[in-house]
């Protein structure tokens, strides 16, 4: 640890209690805690620079206001030792370990007053014994608690919470049950005044199966405020057929029912069906057809799926990943995705029934295939010095067989030379890879309008399911530059032409670069347009509230 600065030491103390720590006094108590506390800060000569205490707050976890305050204050360099009464008061079990490594970590100490421990071997075994002790308990009072409240639900006695309308509660005056000092436990049993109402909602809504005529009927027979959640509650609140549920146990029989069985089940049957079913979040695959392939540009992110619901139906959104998981400000946040499948489709259809727009696009593309008349006067620089590194390197041999002088300086020279000539055997074998590539011919319009002009036949018909498997086929990526404004690559011909029609069946394959021809056609990049900005609508669909325009180059 750190030097403590020179000066009176800083001091606080802490104090805590849980509702089941008060009932044992002695020192558990928060006025005693300070008390004692107190004694120590003076007792080390310190000036109190606060107190802070949590009262009925639990030791197994550090979600306690008092204890974040005295963090703060802690991190902030404002206090240097801080006193309490037991270690348990500061965390029960591992929790007491990782408050104190908090305090630690900004040079604090932690003094207890009741509680002492060597440094030696010794001291730390009594620490961790201590600890585990601590950890346990609230784990016994944990097992206490659940044997007790089995037994009551057991023995049908209420377990708190509010009186439910048409019951009233009596207590328990058998001979030996519950303690003095501790309320004795209660029992439900009818409300003779307002059991008829509640008999009558039952009946009322088997009739009519109409929670708001329920309702009016409720509020004007009794004094209290109905709801139509309310009346739901009511209608099926088990409580009323006898049954007393408390977390995990049941007691069918605990007090006498206001509803019989058959009017119970009848009611309940029909409130079945008047629940609507609720509305999942969960993402359905199907309806992305681009899953996996939308990125922002901004970000640096993917864009996932996400459902968002909206009056009257669910609108489908490609989300950037950087705003929803790591809530992290994005230009672009999210697109509607029926929207931009219409708008790349739209792209497509575009280009298939317009040769101009082929053609532009055909032209880009082959902006990235070196030119041939450059590839090959580079070919012949490298051929020329790769002749002269071989002359050299057999002068050099032949001088090395001979027996000459400076052996050594030979060998090193032809190290050299068999380095260069490596190197330049490497560029030729690269430069002739960039030859192959720039001999390609020139992809035809007519072909790739006519792959094209079948893909839009067969997405006009296809299912959500076949889509999801077509559109990936033409679309190599989607990149989202501003909320209304993205780049589209697309593919010159499907990656599998087997799902298209036997017209188009002759294999083009796709591949990063243009490099050489397989035997029945040729290997084409991703086209990918610069020039000139689109628009096109950018609509959501029926129900949506997104109105906005997009332009994809």
């Amino acid at each position: 640890m750190a030097r403590k600065p020179l000066g009176q030491l800083r001091c606080a103390t802490y104090s805590r209690c849980s509702s089941d720590d008060q009932k044992h006094g002695d020192f558990t108590t928060i006025d005693t805690q300070r008390q004692i506390n107190a004694d120590r800060v003076a007792a080390l000569g310190g000036v109190l620079m606060g107190e802070y205490a949590d009262e009925g707050k639990t030791g197994t976890n550090l979600k306690r206001p008092e204890w974040n305050r005295l963090l703060k204050d802690v991190q902030a360099g404002l206090i240097d030792i801080v006193v309490v009464s037991y270690m348990s008061r500061l965390g029960r079990g591992e929790i007491y370990y990782i408050a104190e490594y908090l305090l630690k970590e900004s040079n604090v100490q932690v003094s207890m007053v009741k509680e002492t421990f060597s440094n030696d071997l010794a001291g730390y075994a009594n620490k961790t014994m201590k600890v585990f002790l601590d950890g346990m308990y609230p784990k016994q009072v944990s097992e206490w608690t659940k044997t007790k409240m089995e037994q009551m639900v057991a023995k049908g006695y209420r377990c708190g919470g509010t009186l439910p309308f048409g019951y009233t509660s009596e207590t328990i005056s058998e001979a030996g049950i519950g303690r003095a000092d501790k309320e004795p436990p209660k029992r439900l049993i009818v409300n003779m005044e307002e059991a008829p109402f509640v008999l009558q909602a039952f009946t009322m809504f088997a009739e009519t199966k109409s929670c708001a005529r329920v309702r009016q009927y409720l509020s004007s027979v009794t004094d209290r405020e109905w709801s139509i959640n309310s009346v739901t509650r009511m209608l099926r609140n088990e409580v009323y057929r006898g049954v007393l549920v408390f977390g995990e146990w049941r007691n069918e029989t605990a007090h006498e029912a206001i509803i019989e069985p058959d009017l119970w089940q009848i009611v309940q049957a029909e409130e079945n069906q008047r629940i609507r079913p609720a509305r999942s979040n969960a993402v359905d695959p199907s309806a992305f057809y681009l899953r996996g392939l939308v990125h922002c540009t901004s970000c640096g992110y993917r864009m996932t799926p996400a459902n968002h619901h909206g009056r009257s139906a669910t609108v489908r959104y490609y989300e950037c990943v950087n705003n929803t998981k790591h809530k992290k400000s994005c230009p672009v946040k999210r697109i509607n995705a029926q929207a931009l499948h219409d708008a790349v489709v739209d792209q497509i259809r575009r280009a298939a029934s317009h040769p101009t727009r082929m053609t532009e696009i055909i032209r880009e593309a082959v902006k990235m295939v070196p030119a041939e008349n450059t590839v090959n006067t580079q070919m012949a620089a490298v051929a020329k010095r790769l002749k002269d590194v071989e002359k050299r390197t057999k002068a050099v041999l032949t001088a090395i067989e001979s027996g000459g002088v400076g052996l050594k300086s030979l060998l090193t020279r032809l190290e050299e030379l068999q380095t260069q000539q490596q190197t330049l055997q490497q560029e030729q074998y690269e430069l002739a890879a960039r030859m192959g590539e720039s001999r390609i011919a020139r992809p035809d319009k007519d072909y790739v309008q006519a792959v094209w002009s079948r893909f839009l036949e067969l997405w006009e018909e296809a299912t959500d399911d076949e889509r999801q498997t077509l559109l990936p086929l033409l679309v190599a990526r989607v990149d989202m530059t501003e909320k209304e404004r993205g780049t589209c690559r697309l593919s010159f011909v499907p990656a599998n032409p087997r799902l298209f029609h036997a017209a188009t069946s002759n294999y083009v394959a796709i591949n990063s670069r243009m490099g050489a021809g397989v035997d029945t056609g040729y290997i084409f990049a991703p086209a990918q347009s610069r020039t000139g900005t689109v628009r096109f609508p950018f609509r959501a669909p029926k129900g949506g509230r997104c109105r906005k325009r997009v332009s994809i180059p």
